[in-house]
Formats: C-alpha cells, structure tokens, sequence
C-alpha cells in the first residue's frame, strides 16, 4: 500500500475521522424487545432508515459517532456498552473504567 493510499473504507469515515463501531445484533434485539419496542423505532430515534439499519446490524458494519451518540441517550450508557462491540477487550475495558470508574470483578465486561 503506497503511503497516499487510504485507509478508510468510505468518505465519511474520512470526513470523520473515526472508524465506528457495530452492535452486537443479538444483544441490541433483546434489549429492544425487553422494552417494548420496534426496530423502526430505534432506526427513527438513530435518523437512518430501517433497511440501513438492519443491514448494518446483519453485515456488523460500523455505525457513525452521531448515530452511536443516538443509540446511547436511547439506552443509557450501561446498556449501550453492553451492545457496542470494541475493537478489542483493552479499549473495552479502558473505556468502561472512563466511563463508569473502576472495573469490579463480578461485573462481566464482554457479555
């Protein structure tokens, strides 16, 4: 790869500057309907469309800092950590003493 070569996979990332994050589809699943609530729903309240954002969650590709932000003042911060998925269980775990404070044993980090 020459060095003028891009690393990013879409314009987007680029104009970002960040590479997001997807969502365990499972956990997301559960939580939603432990709520009552739809899928549209929750595409409406990220402000993508629903076909967008069930192929992000079937593909596991990435969701965007503005929609991550959506998804967190939706859930709650506990329970959107529980359903972004990291790039790796240090930045998990880093971000989860950040955020909340000292990590406690009892409490699974990667579920």
């Amino acid at each position: 790869m020459s060095s003028k070569t891009s690393t990013y996979t879409s314009e987007r990332e680029f104009i970002d500057g960040y590479l997001g994050y997807s969502l365990k589809k499972k956990k997301l699943k559960q939580w939603i309907y432990r709520n009552k609530l739809t899928q549209p729903y929750v595409a409406r309240k990220l402000h993508i469309s629903v076909n967008e954002f069930k192929g992000k969650l079937k593909d596991n590709k990435p969701f965007y800092r503005e929609q991550l932000k959506h998804l967190i003042y939706l859930m709650g911060a506990r329970n959107a950590f529980r359903v972004i998925r990291f790039h790796s269980n240090r930045q998990r775990r880093r971000v989860y003493q950040e955020v909340f404070g000292k990590y406690k044993n009892k409490e699974r980090l990667n579920e």
